[in-house]
C-alpha cells in the first residue's frame, strides 16, 4: 500500500514538471487563436518548434524544407516579419557579402546571418561582436561589443545598432 502511494505521488510529480517546463517554453495553448491560425495558414508545410512571446509579439522558430525560420506575429494575428537563418557568410548574396567587407565590422565576429522578409521590404541582418579583437586575456569579453547591421539587397548599410546593453543584460 505504501509502496503504490510513492509511485503515485512519484507520477504526479514527474507529470507536473514535465507540464511546467513545456509550460515555460510556450505552449501553443499561450498563443491566441489568430496569431496560430495565421502561421499555419501562411506555413502550412512547417515544423513549428517553439512558440515564444514578448510584450510585444509571438514569435513562431520553425523548420520549412531543411531551413530554419523565425516569423512574428502582432497579438491580432498580423505578420510582422520571417527571418530566414543563413548559416554562413558565404550564403549572402554578393553584393551584401562585399558590403559588409567594406564596413568597420569586417574584421568582427559574426554571430548571426538573417534575411528577413516584411509585408513591404526585403533585408539582410547581421549581428556582430569585436570579442575577437580583444587587447589581452586580462581583458576579454569585459570590453565586447555587439552590433546588428542592416544592409539592402544592392549591398548598402542601412543601419548598425549597438545591441550591447541587450548582451549585458543576458538577452
Amino acid at each position: 500500500m505504501k509502496t503504490n502511494a510513492i509511485k503515485i505521488v512519484a507520477a504526479i510529480l514527474v507529470m507536473y514538471f514535465v507540464t511546467g517546463g513545456v509550460r515555460a517554453q510556450g505552449s501553443s495553448h499561450d498563443i491566441p487563436a489568430a496569431v496560430a491560425g495565421a502561421f499555419k495558414s501562411q506555413y502550412p508545410k512547417a515544423h513549428l518548434r517553439k512558440w515564444d512571446k514578448t510584450k510585444t509579439e509571438f514569435q513562431a522558430t520553425f523548420k520549412m524544407d531543411g531551413k530554419k525560420y523565425s516569423a512574428y506575429y502582432a497579438p491580432d494575428g498580423t505578420w510582422l516579419r520571417t527571418a530566414l537563418r543563413i548559416p554562413w557568410s558565404w550564403k549572402l548574396p554578393s553584393p551584401v557579402l562585399s558590403g559588409f567587407k567594406q564596413t568597420k565590422y569586417r574584421d568582427w565576429d559574426i554571430d548571426a546571418l538573417d534575411e528577413v522578409n516584411t509585408p513591404t521590404d526585403h533585408y539582410y541582418t547581421i549581428e556582430v561582436d569585436n570579442d575577437n579583437l580583444q587587447i589581452d586575456l586580462f581583458h576579454a569579453g569585459l570590453f565586447t561589443e555587439y552590433w546588428l547591421l542592416t544592409f539592402k539587397n544592392d549591398g548598402q548599410l542601412s543601419s548598425s545598432v549597438n545591441v550591447t546593453p541587450q548582451f549585458a543584460k543576458g538577452g
